[in-house]
């Protein structure tokens, strides 16, 4: 059983001159701050059902909280254009595992197990050159199964481990090219899904 608790403040500042000789010259400033608070807590138990066989049992619960500002100014020839844009993402989540281990002797182990994960929302920072595409991305969802054996053969001293495994993601946080006032621009979204096996 146990606890954890962050906070975190990052902040980016960061300048753009594109052509500065040139009647269409860009200027930009970028001024970026986010500061996260995430609380959890968690515990995991096993049972041993006999001597060979064992149970395992854990969970997770996480609140996230972003807050996300964005400063942006910039001007094409002239003149200056700017704005504000503050943002925020709670993400609560429970997550678990469950797993069971047969270990006949102390050579051999077959496992199996299920878990959950989650990765926490969050901004799309950066150039972000149009105030529509300043808009959070949401939390990225993971169901794990697992089997596998570990198995060591003292005489002739080799180990052997193999795994077999199925990721189920919902919602994967990807990087996507879009476009925006007829310009490329580089986001996170997060309403894909993806298998992995």
């Amino acid at each position: 059983v146990g606890g954890y608790y962050l906070n975190s403040l990052i902040t980016q500042h960061q300048d753009a001159m594109f052509f500065p000789t040139l009647p269409i010259a860009f200027n930009g400033v970028f001024d970026n701050r986010q500061k996260t608070d995430s609380y959890s807590l968690f515990g995991q138990a096993e049972f041993k059902a006999m001597d060979t066989l064992s149970f395992t049992a854990g969970a997770r619960y996480g609140i996230e909280k972003r807050r996300f500002l964005t400063n942006f100014a910039a001007s094409i020839g002239s003149p200056w254009t700017s704005y504000n844009v503050p943002l925020s993402q709670l993400t609560r989540k429970l997550t678990f595992k469950v797993g069971v281990d047969w270990k006949p002797n102390d050579t051999k182990l077959v496992y199996a197990t299920i878990s959950s994960g989650n990765k926490s929302a969050g901004f799309n920072g950066g150039f972000v050159f149009d105030k529509s595409a300043a808009v959070p991305y949401g939390p990225e969802n993971l169901i794990a199964y697992e089997v596998g054996t570990k198995l060591r053969f003292p005489s002739a001293h080799i180990q052997w481990n193999s795994a077999a495994f199925y990721y189920d993601y919902q919602d994967i946080q990807v990087s996507s090219l879009v476009s925006k006032n007829n310009s490329p621009l580089s986001v996170l979204t997060s309403n894909a899904s993806a298998r992995i096996f």
